[in-house]
């Protein structure tokens, strides 16, 4: 996809906060489909395959791979809490979701379940009896820290827009899949065909999502044409900033040789800082710490000579010292 900025979309382009739990639970649905979503993941699926909702099965024909699924970030807009968000989905117009499941149905290669078809009429009881029981399995145990996740990335993305401006948050919003060349943001996703969108003054919304997985989704709100795009990008997306937001965690890598030296928590904070200078909150965040445990930590790199800290306007910020890159590297010698 090609998407066209004129003057005035650049101006009203933005970083949205989460569109909340139950778009989460969407995304994660489609995650579910994905051949090889990586390690940062395992811990999740291993949790998902051992609890499974017992009305799931009910899902598959609206989340059918992994670009084709109903849009919740379409339908919901923001909506903070799983149930505002079922309401406001059992509230939805039908036209609406009408604009969402034609697709689905015209894919399908045998005949709908009744169920599917009721949803576009009136009863749309079983769908959201399945959405809130996957979101107690898949989201709910993990929402503090996800919420904490997302809100950090939009934090740290609005550090590059004050600082870089709105070509440096275009740039390095997704390197593998999105390329900035002004004035068309190319945005590459699997399964799909070459097209051009042009904004024509809407602007584009950048909504950061933990389980859109490694490549980012267009969103559209069905029947409303001078609504902004939606652009749901991956949050930080990566092993180091992903798989500490699991209860429970993963165990650290018995290759990585600094975590003996350092341990696993100041090895992995190192790792992250290699990458990009990020705050105490959120290198919270990404670890699965509490800030005062990150604080500490960074003290004891700081009086170490690994990493140096700086105050910038009210954010302070670590970074690597040369030490700390070598280090991270493994060019001491």
């Amino acid at each position: 996809m090609r998407i066209h900025f004129s003057a005035e979309d650049l101006r009203k382009t933005h970083v949205a906060p989460t569109f909340g739990p139950l778009a989460e639970t969407s995304a994660a649905l489609m995650l579910l489909r994905h051949p090889s979503p990586g390690v940062m993941f395992r811990t999740w699926f291993r949790r998902v395959r051992q609890n499974r909702p017992p009305h799931l099965r009910l899902l598959g024909p609206l989340y059918q791979d992994t670009h084709h699924g109903l849009d919740l970030f379409a339908l919901l807009g923001q909506a903070p809490t799983v149930e505002e968000g079922l309401e406001r989905l059992h509230a939805a117009p039908r036209a609406a979701l009408r604009t969402e499941i034609d697709p689905l149905l015209a894919r399908m290669t045998h005949s709908p379940p009744t169920w599917l078809r009721s949803l576009l009429a009136e009863d749309r009881t079983p769908v959201l009896t399945a959405l809130r029981e996957f979101h107690q399995v898949a989201i709910a145990p993990d929402w503090t820290r996800l919420r904490s996740h997302l809100e950090a990335d939009r934090a740290m993305r609005g550090r590059i827009l004050l600082e870089g401006g709105l070509d440096q948050l275009l740039t390095t919003l997704h390197p593998p899949t999105v390329r900035w060349d002004p004035p068309v943001l190319e945005v590459r996703t699997k399964g799909g065909s070459v097209a051009d969108e042009y904004l024509n003054g809407r602007g584009l919304t950048l909504v950061p999502s933990v389980f859109v997985g490694p490549e980012p989704m267009l969103s559209f709100t069905s029947g409303d044409p001078e609504s902004p795009l939606r652009l749901v990008y991956p949050a930080s997306w990566s092993g180091e900033s992903v798989i500490g937001l699991w209860a429970g965690g993963d165990p650290a890598d018995p290759r990585d040789p600094q975590a003996e030296l350092l341990g696993r928590t100041r090895s992995r904070m190192l790792r992250l800082l290699a990458d990009d200078a990020c705050g105490t909150t959120e290198l919270a965040v990404r670890l699965g710490i509490s800030p005062a445990a990150a604080s500490q930590h960074t003290r004891v790199l700081r009086n170490s000579g690994l990493i140096t800290t700086r105050r910038i306007a009210n954010t302070v910020l670590h970074m690597l010292t040369p030490l700390g890159k070598a280090l991270v590297a493994g060019t001491l010698g």
